[in-house]
């Protein structure tokens, strides 16, 4: 019971990255110890397959809860204390790279080549979100653009760093 309890906690928790701008559901996930078999029971969904739903059971029931719970007052606090929210978000996001980096670095350390890669792609991503606006423009309702936005939301689960909610 104790444990079904705890990962509804962490779906709570998982939660948040939805709906908290610049904070990853994946980052949280991995924070949580849960990441690693969401990926695989995602990667293969029928090996094991009783057991994995029945331990993702409780952590789908936190998310909804969690969404639930937290949109209004998220909302309230946006509306009126935005400047305190924003950077309140800014250190959460900030506060994330330590356990992000240790779970990166557990089975081994990062060399050169991670570097490279990761100045590499901050950089590219940067200049991209920086164009985006240029390049794309808004999107409008339609269908396809409704399946690419559920694709990105999805990449904002399963990519720590990606937040859902940008």
């Amino acid at each position: 019971m104790l444990s079904w309890l705890a990962r509804v906690i962490k779906g709570i928790v998982i939660a948040l990255g939805f709906i908290l701008p610049g904070i990853s559901g994946g980052v949280l996930a991995a924070i949580l110890g849960i990441y690693e078999r969401m990926i695989g029971f995602l990667a293969h969904p029928f090996k094991d397959f009783k057991e994995n739903v029945l331990y993702f059971i409780p952590v789908a029931i936190g998310m909804l809860l969690g969404i639930g719970l937290f949109s209004y007052p998220i909302e309230y606090l946006l509306e009126n204390y935005q400047v305190f929210v924003l950077w309140s978000f800014a250190g959460a996001i900030i506060g994330t790279v330590p356990s992000l980096l240790k779970v990166s670095t557990r089975e081994s350390d990062r060399d050169k080549i991670d570097l490279a890669w990761f100045w590499t792609t901050f950089i590219i991503s940067g200049l991209g979100l920086y164009a985006l606006n240029f390049v794309v423009g808004t999107l409008s309702a339609s269908f396809l653009n409704f399946v690419l936005a559920g694709a990105l939301l999805a990449l904002g689960v399963l990519v720590p760093g990606l937040s859902p909610s940008n």
